[in-house]
């Protein structure tokens, strides 16, 4: 392994362990301000809540944006919908900005429609793949090789 491989590999798994740590304390926040954990809430805790949801967004949002990595996140009820993509995902479209790359279908960007079917159909059957190489197409039409992690 080359010491650039080794680099990508603690970066990849530093970003992985820091959005794990923020979806758990977003799905803790939620737990415990959402009525499982209480019966009443008042109109305090719900701020202190939206607060803290805020933070963890804004700090999710940071560590996605800060990312050497392209990141792009779809809807989950519409996959041709991009919700998010940072700033490295838009370079390696070929976009001017993520507001641009929010209206390109991302199934037009497959090469292979069927390497789309299988990410989707792995997806939900919860067994989502990880380390796939794919060629996507870039928004001039350009073919590139992607690798999903």
């Amino acid at each position: 392994m080359t010491e650039t491989n080794s680099t990508e590999n603690s970066e990849r798994n530093l970003l992985r362990h820091k959005v794990k740590i923020l979806e758990s304390e977003c799905a803790a926040l939620r737990l415990e301000n959402d009525g499982y954990r209480q019966d009443h809430i008042s109109a305090a805790d719900l701020k202190i809540a939206d607060a803290r949801h805020q933070e963890n967004h804004l700090g999710l949002r940071l560590i996605l944006e800060s990312s050497p990595f392209g990141v792009s996140i779809v809807s989950r009820n519409n996959p041709d919908k991009r919700l998010f993509a940072n700033k490295r995902m838009v370079e390696m479209f070929g976009f001017e900005s993520s507001e641009d790359m929010l209206h390109f279908s991302a199934s037009e960007s497959y090469v292979n429609p069927e390497d789309l079917e299988n990410l989707r159909r792995s997806s939900k059957e919860g067994n989502f793949q990880t380390e796939v190489v794919m060629e996507r197409y870039r928004k001039d039409g350009t073919r590139w090789w992607c690798e999903f992690f």
